[in-house]
């Protein structure tokens, strides 16, 4: 069967990459014979642990209108959406996923991630709740816990932000189609003919 390669980058905290995986990535992965990866990309990586609240992040006016837009796109694309009231350093979060990855729980675990945080607002800096998310995904808890505070889970994610940068990925959602990389919560139909058009190079070869 013919593929097209395409690694996905995106981050936890995002809003417009839960949308994505939610309504663009699952469609695209259904539709189009598909070798895809998920990497994690931390967006802010300079965000002390503990995350900040978002009125710290951004005055009033902006914060509005950027609630509006994301919460307008998910209406739209019929993304459950709830309220995200602190910014929370990722890093922890995304090391997790790479235990997750290790186990063979990494799609459970990026679901039971994103759900916690944008449906219901979790707190990624709160221990019980990092738990929570891990045994839902089918992870032992306290190992996936010691897993986000190891360098060596932690280095991975520094990693992988730098490959995506080599590579161009300047911000999240990222599609990279075999080297070619979308920035941003695009349409579905341009990731579809970039898909499409990615078969028919593979198709030629």
């Amino acid at each position: 069967m013919i593929e097209a390669v395409l690694v996905f980058y995106s981050d936890v905290i995002c809003p417009f990459c839960y949308i994505a995986e939610r309504a663009l990535l699952e469609r695209l992965v259904q539709e189009f014979p598909l070798r895809w990866e998920w990497r994690g990309y931390e967006l802010h990586p300079y965000l002390p642990e503990e995350g900040l609240d978002i009125r710290e992040v951004l005055p009033r006016p902006l914060r509005e209108a950027k609630r509006q837009e994301v919460k307008a796109l998910a209406a739209r694309l019929g993304v459950p959406l709830g309220s995200v009231r602190r910014i929370g350093s990722s890093r922890g979060i995304l090391a997790m996923a790479e235990f997750a990855r290790e186990q063979g729980r990494l799609d459970a675990f990026r679901r039971e991630a994103l759900d916690a945080y944008w449906c219901t607002g979790a707190d990624l800096a709160d221990a019980a709740q990092l738990r929570c998310i891990a045994q839902r995904a089918g992870l032992e808890p306290e190992s996936a816990l010691a897993a986000s505070r190891a360098e060596e889970y932690r280095a991975r994610v520094v990693a992988q932000r730098e490959e995506a940068l080599d590579q161009g990925v300047t911000g999240v959602p990222a599609f990279v189609f075999s080297g070619y990389p979308l920035l941003g919560c695009q349409p579905y139909e341009t990731l579809a003919r970039v898909a499409r058009r990615c078969l028919k190079k593979q198709d030629r070869r």
